[in-house]
This record gives C-alpha cells, sequence and structure tokens, in this order.
C-alpha cells in the first residue's frame, strides 16, 4: 500500500516512490545530484513537520476506505495508536453514514475537495462531532483522499444549546411563541388541502393562584402541564407555551374532531392533576381546523375565540370554532 509522508517514521514503500519521483524532476530540471539530495531532505522534512505538528487530525485513505497514513493529532482523536489507526479502515470509525453512502463519497470526492460533516466513534466508543476537508488526488497511479480532520463536538453542543435557549420556553421546556409561528407557518405553507388543526387552552383563574400561594407554586402548575400536555400529543406535533398560562398545539394531518377529542382528553388529564398548595386545577379549550385561504393569524384567532367561549360557558369545557361564520360548538 502506497503512502504520501514519512510522518509515521515507518518505512513505507509510498515514500521512496514520492522520493523518486522528485529526484527525477529536480534532475530534469539540471540540479546536481548533491543540490538534489538537499531539496528533497528539505521538501520531506517540511511535509513531515507539517503533517505531525498539525493541531487537526490528518488521515490520508484510498478508495477502498482504509488508511494510509495518519498524523498523531488524528490517532489522538479517536483515542488510538498509530499503528492501531492503520489497521483501520473509515468504516471503523464513521457513526453517521452507512457503508453505501460512505462508499459513494469515496468515489466522488476529487481535486475539486468536499467538506463533509459526519460523527466519529473513537476506541472508547463516545461519538464525537466532526468537521471534515477532503481532497481526491491520484498518486501514483492510486486515488487518495486526504482529510483535515477537526473535533466540534463542542461548538456543536453550544450551538444547541444557543438553538434551544432561542426556540424553547425557559420555564416549561416547551417551545415558544416564536419559534411556534414559525412552524404554524410552515405547515400552512405545505398543508395545501391536507388536514391540519390548532389547540389554545388557558389554565383557570391562574391569577388566583399566583395571588393566594405565590409565583413559585403558579410556576409549578405551569411546568406540570406543559409535561402532562407533551405526554399526549405525537412526535410531529408541537406544543407551545403561548404566553403567560396559555398553551397552544399544533397538529398537523388531524380533523376538527379528532382535535376536538384531544382537547377533551387533555382538559380531563389537567382536571385529574393534584398540585401541592395549589390543590387542582381545569383549563378552556379552543380548537378550529384550518380551512381554505388560512394563515397563521386567521386560524389563532379562530382557536382563540373558541378557547374564550369556553371560558364563557363555564370554563373547563371544550369549544370548537370551524370558521368564522359558525357558533363554538361545546366538545364532547
Amino acid at each position: 500500500m502506497n503512502t504520501v509522508s514519512a510522518a509515521t517514521g515507518q518505512n513505507h514503500e509510498g515514500v521512496s516512490h514520492f522520493r523518486a519521483r522528485l529526484v527525477r524532476r529536480l534532475r530534469r530540471e539540471g540540479l546536481d545530484k548533491d543540490h538534489v539530495e538537499d531539496v528533497v531532505s528539505a521538501e520531506q522534512s517540511v511535509w513531515s513537520v507539517l503533517f505531525d505538528h498539525s493541531r487537526d487530525g490528518i488521515v490520508i485513505i484510498n478508495e477502498q476506505g482504509r488508511v494510509v497514513d495518519a498524523n498523531p493529532a488524528f490517532a489522538v482523536l479517536l483515542g488510538y495508536s498509530l499503528d492501531e489507526i492503520l489497521g483501520l479502515s473509515v468504516y471503523d470509525w464513521d457513526a453517521q453514514y452507512n457503508r453505501e453512502q460512505i462508499a459513494d463519497m469515496l468515489a466522488t470526492i476529487d481535486k475539486t475537495g468536499a467538506d463533509i460533516q459526519s460523527r466519529f466513534r473513537c476506541s472508547d466508543g463516545h461519538i464525537i462531532d466532526v468537521e471534515m476537508s477532503n481532497n481526491g488526488v491520484v498518486y501514483d497511479g492510486e486515488k487518495l483522499i486526504f482529510c483535515i480532520c477537526r473535533d466540534v463536538t463542542q461548538r456543536k453542543e453550544y450551538e444547541r444549546r444557543i438553538n434551544q435557549m432561542a426556540t424553547t420556553d425557559a420555564l416549561t421546556g416547551l417551545l415558544n411563541r416564536r419559534e411556534f409561528s414559525i412552524r404554524l407557518n410552515q405547515a400552512l405553507a405545505s398543508a395545501q388541502d391536507s388536514e391540519l388543526a390548532v389547540i389554545l387552552f388557558d389554565v383557570d383563574h391562574f391569577k388566583s393562584i399566583n395571588d393566594r400561594f405565590g409565583h413559585a407554586v403558579g410556576d409549578q402548575v405551569l411546568m406540570r402541564i406543559a409535561t402532562q400536555i407533551q405526554r399526549m400529543v405525537r412526535a410531529s406535533d408541537s406544543v407551545a407555551r403561548w404566553g403567560g398560562e396559555e398553551f397552544v398545539i399544533l397538529l398537523p394531518g388531524v380533523n376538527s374532531a379528532q382535535a376536538a377529542r384531544l382537547a377533551d382528553s387533555m382538559r380531563q388529564a389537567i382536571a385529574d392533576l393534584t398540585f401541592e398548595n395549589a390543590g387542582q386545577v381545569t383549563a378552556s379549550f379552543g380548537v378550529a381546523p384550518r380551512i381554505s385561504g388560512d394563515h397563521s393569524a386567521s386560524l389563532i384567532r379562530r382557536a382563540d375565540h373558541a378557547m374564550y367561549e369556553a371560558k364563557g360557558a363555564g370554563r373547563n369545557c371544550v369549544q370548537l370554532l370551524n370558521d368564522d361564520n359558525s357558533a363554538p360548538v361545546c366538545c364532547p
């Protein structure tokens, strides 16, 4: 197996090929033997220093994914010795892509290069996030892929936390109003003729809970309700704290009757909870299905109207508003 460096300190066949080709090129340029040897040694020394002391992991693999060479930083990145690395292939450490996807990337990466984000499995089994800058070259008749790898796990975690702060409600962990609005607009844009519904509900007499027992108790009520509602929805649904004691739920692919039944189940689940100090609480629900021509504001407005109708009907109930011209319907 050929290599393009002597960075590992081993007597690879590829090093002699590299040296021989460089010697021939320099002699064709008219340099004498001693000068040629000096230039070759200098070029090899520069490469070795750059390769060995790079802060980024560098690995050279062939088109079959086998390691041809690697620098010490790459070995440290994965937690192996250099000797162990030389016996591995990309299939041994890549935890992001399947074999077919990896083979396709190995075949298509060329001299134009490709930047790839992946996840690597280290020797102890833990997973790290990695950014790779890849270039394919043909050396001595064999395609080699030169990969510069950087561990970005900490940066990815930081980005995840920043994104979480920007998209979730700090108290309940649900989506915040801004993120929900984005998802609702996206859902409406892609819904076309498919069904979609929104549930909006408000905790009844919540101000009196804060006034009687304090905001800490009120916060506990909101957090526990949020947890209960989150357990009752699908992964495809979106639940958000709309503001104060109001919550909103986006239900793609759900019609008005299904949404109303779910809302009533949620209403009953909340009524069955018992809170320390506050005892039992109730909530009033409004349900609105998407109708032709709806945009986010019109859909939320109908759900909000239905919710206030539920409060006017005595609270702890569900009201369904199918369109702007019909009266809310008490459910069930």
